[in-house]
């Protein structure tokens, strides 16, 4: 008879938590309606096309190939370019891997999950600092430029010019490649 009252209790316990609830449980069912009515009420929009991941897949088509390039490589404290050179292709983080350094783990019935290389095989790291940059051009198509704190890469020629103590960098050339921003 112990027995059975230990089974009955315990049976009553679990039905009891799950009536009433945490707070946090509650918090957490009313923000679930809340976007629940966001998303009938202003539904996320639907594209069939997509002008950001067209851009992106011709830059990696891009990368993938010769593409003419002009690297500039800026001093930290003026901004003057100290060294600049006519390149192939974009700059690679330095960090970036060839092979995956990271191994699937196995704890307690679970394993944790691992990033995916991008389309050209390589693992970059989650913190670079490059960015791209969509330099439009005047027929409506774009050029990419690739830019880290002290080295910027261009598709044209780029002359130094000084504004006040500020130095830039202005196009003096036609670029090597222009990716059409229609489907």
């Amino acid at each position: 008879m112990k027995w059975e009252s230990v089974c009955m209790f315990a049976v009553a316990a679990v039905a009891l938590s799950g009536c009433g609830g945490s707070s946090v449980s509650v918090e957490n069912r009313q923000v679930e309606n809340q976007q629940a009515l966001y998303v009938r009420n202003q539904p996320p929009p639907f594209f069939n096309w997509s002008l950001e991941r067209h851009i992106l897949i011709e830059t990696y088509r891009a990368r993938n190939n010769a593409v003419a390039t002009y690297s500039y490589v800026r001093s930290p404290f003026t901004g003057k370019v100290l060294f600049s050179c006519p390149s192939i292709g974009f700059p690679i983080p330095y960090s970036t891997q060839l092979t995956n350094p990271n191994g699937i783990e196995y704890r307690a019935g679970s394993h944790w999950t691992l990033p995916q290389p991008e389309p050209n095989g390589l693992y970059p790291p989650a913190t670079a600092l490059g960015t791209w940059v969509f330099c439009a051009n005047t027929d409506g198509t774009v050029s990419p430029s690739y830019q880290e704190p002290n080295v910027e890469t261009y598709l044209q020629p780029m002359k130094e010019v000084q504004e006040g103590p500020n130095f830039v960098l202005v196009a003096s050339g036609s670029p090597s490649l222009r990716i059409n921003t229609k489907p």
